[in-house]
């Protein structure tokens, strides 16, 4: 969803994901105690590409409120996952808050270490309003609807609590949404 949204070539391998976890391994004490740990990963296999590695793995940070200490932590994750999974690295952040997209998009133009993600937010997620096309892509629709509800956007806020409701119980369908609660 996120490289469809971002207008990006999706990379091979997402079909085959080997891991899901919110862990990064690290030797170092410092490094462990700050609990410097990205919120999401995934690791997945694929054709193995001239200088890219054998699949991918995507990082997944979810921002509510600015952070200066992530200007620093992201590229991190990127590094640190990249090395220990020798895989093409991708950082993915979904952003429920203007200042969250404006900090990022400022990052981007900053100087090194390089700071390249894919933002995820409201002026990139539509809301949908279409239980149709909901279906076919429901984590793009929760997540839309999410977005826009939390900038103030009550009724996105409603046709998102109206689709969840309508949904089967999980299991029960294969186009429930991945994170929908047990």
């Amino acid at each position: 969803m996120a490289f469809a949204i971002a207008r990006l070539e999706r990379p091979p391998g997402l079909e085959a994901l080997l891991d899901r976890h919110a862990a990064l391994d690290a030797f170092d004490v410092d490094l462990a105690r700050r609990q410097l740990l990205p919120d999401l990963v995934l690791v997945a296999d694929g054709e193995r590409r001239a200088g890219r590695g054998r699949g991918l793995v995507l990082t997944v940070e979810v921002q509510s409120r600015t952070n200066e200490e992530k200007r620093w932590r992201i590229p991190h994750y990127q590094a640190a996952l990249a090395d220990e999974h020798a895989r093409e690295t991708w950082v993915v952040v979904v952003s429920f808050c203007a200042a969250v997209s404006r900090q990022l998009a400022a990052w981007a133009e900053a100087g090194p270490p390089r700071f390249e993600v894919i933002v995820l937010d409201a002026a990139r997620v539509p809301v949908g309003y279409d239980m149709v096309k909901a279906s076919a892509r429901p984590s793009a629709a929760v997540l839309g609807a999410a977005l826009h509800a939390c900038r103030g956007d009550l009724d996105a806020a409603r046709w998102g609590l109206k689709w969840c409701r309508g949904c089967p119980p999980r299991g029960a369908c294969v186009t429930r949404p991945r994170f929908w609660p047990r």
